[in-house]
């Protein structure tokens, strides 16, 4: 039993010396280490390249009773049924040299439906330069979107780009030649934020030829104000070929999750063509008011739901 006694103190008194030299060499070693170290900047590339493709089946039960059925299908179509499949490809990049960036947007879309066979449209969407030499000055030159209006679903303020497809109001448009710029204000008054967008669009033979046949200059501008928790936008159109357009926007959040919008445009000298059964040919011109009124909504599903009126006065009645 002494014997075992023994034993036991001489292995107790082995293991706390080495414990303690652990110890020793662990506190060294932790003093001895060096975790001060800087975090290098990373520098964003100049550059980026995006694709997005989409596949979409479209299902639609027509009126065969409705005019715009017969205006639109003629002899092509007898069912009151319409399918379409679509597979949508977008290539997007943009490259930074300094003040100068470069951005283009390339679309390709293959569809097929019921009336034609499988179809394929590719065009370059978007392509310009931009010069920004501060915060509040920039400059646009070349094939440019310009999203003016508030509305989803319709823009009747949106003077200088194409109109959107009202059965799919979230699909990319092609933009207009044209040349832009904008300045910003930004102050500690009740008017938070000014900004003026200046807008020149040339048409041509060759340039914007959508617009009309003469070469002409078009010409307008978008006044941008901030104020009371509230976007308000003022435009206008103007041209010596094309009916002078005016219009104002608005947008306010009432709460984090509720938002009220609308757009309102005048066209003057506006001129609708009608033809009667006879084949005669009728002009009327009239000023034509646009608008548009419509709510947004985010659920605590992080859905959004949007319920918008809109009047087009450019349209044709059932009379």
């Amino acid at each position: 039993m002494r014997y075992l006694l023994i034993t036991l103190f001489i292995w107790f008194m082995v293991l706390s010396s080495c414990n303690t030299a652990l110890s020793k060499d662990t506190k060294n070693s932790l003093d001895d280490l060096d975790l001060e170290f800087t975090i290098q900047d990373i520098e964003k590339p100049p550059y980026s390249l995006n694709a997005d493709i989409k596949l979409k089946e479209t299902l639609r039960i027509l009126n065969q009773d409705a005019l715009l059925f017969k205006q639109k299908y003629l002899d092509e179509k007898s069912e009151n049924t319409f399918w379409q499949t679509d597979i949508d490809l977008t290539i997007e990049g943009e490259y930074q040299l300094g003040i100068i960036k470069f951005y283009g947007r390339l679309n390709g879309l293959f569809y097929y439906n019921d009336i034609e066979n499988l179809e394929f449209e590719d065009q370059v969407e978007e392509a310009y330069l931009s010069l920004q030499p501060s915060y509040s000055f920039s400059m646009d030159a070349g094939k440019k979107v310009h999203k003016w209006g508030k509305g989803y679903a319709f823009s009747p303020t949106a003077f200088f780009s194409r109109p959107k497809d009202i059965d799919d109001p979230d699909a990319s448009l092609e933009g207009y030649y044209s040349l832009s710029a904008d300045f910003i204000k930004s102050s500690e008054g009740i008017i938070k934020t000014v900004a003026f967008t200046p807008v020149l669009m040339p048409v041509s033979k060759n340039i914007n030829d959508e617009l009309g046949l003469k070469e002409e200059l078009i010409w307008g501008g978008k006044l941008y104000l901030f104020a009371f928790n509230t976007d308000v936008d003022f435009m206008f159109l103007i041209s010596d070929n094309m009916d002078d357009h005016f219009g104002i926007d608005f947008s306010k959040s009432l709460t984090t999750s509720f938002e009220i919008h609308g757009d309102a445009a005048l066209i003057k000298n506006y001129n609708q063509y009608t033809i009667d059964q006879n084949g005669n040919i009728d002009a009327r011109e009239y000023t034509a008011f646009n608008f548009l009124l419509g709510i947004r909504y985010l659920s605590n599903m992080d859905t959004t739901y949007i319920l918008e009126y809109f009047h087009n006065d450019q349209g044709y009645s059932s009379r």
